[in-house]
């Protein structure tokens, strides 16, 4: 029989070497992001890397490069391939379902205009917040979100 102070340090040695692969498989599998604007109610999401939303999901995706932002969106997913989108004036819609009207400036002053009206392509979704000054794919200067530039889907924690 194994004395209990040699158990002691197996059970340690056994409780880092499992944590340590843990760590090392999380690190390619998901990450924190922060949302640090007022467009959602969460603050902190658990992404998982690689992996592809639905409708409804959050999702933390890297705008494009005329945004000219250093940081990843997240954003929920309100459109997917083959969902029409509607605009009427200002007034946005997808899948019949009314996502927001497009402001004219932005924060900044910067002139906004609304997406085009069409039907979602196969590779693209639509990501919206629904605050009413969320930058997203409401106007053309953000636009449908290709799947490439999808990180992860984003799982709110608080």
């Amino acid at each position: 029989m194994m004395p209990v102070s040699h158990r002691i340090a197996l059970t340690g040695m056994l409780v880092l070497v499992l944590a340590a692969v843990g760590v090392h498989w999380l690190r390619g599998h998901v990450r924190l992001a922060w949302n640090e604007t007022e467009s959602l109610p969460q603050s902190v999401f658990l992404v998982l890397l690689g992996t592809q939303p639905d409708r409804g999901d959050y999702v933390l995706f890297d705008p494009p490069q005329a945004v000219n932002s250093h940081y990843p969106f997240v954003k929920q997913v309100a459109g997917l391939p083959g969902d029409a989108i509607r605009v009427e004036g200002r007034a946005v819609w997808v899948d019949g379902r009314p996502v927001g009207v497009a402001k004219t400036m932005s924060r900044r002053g910067e002139l906004l205009h609304p997406i085009a009206p069409g039907i979602i392509p196969p590779g693209f979704i639509f990501v919206h917040a629904n605050h009413r000054d969320s930058y997203d794919s409401r106007y053309q200067s953000l636009g449908l979100v290709p799947d490439a530039r999808v990180i992860g889907r984003a799982v709110p924690l608080f």
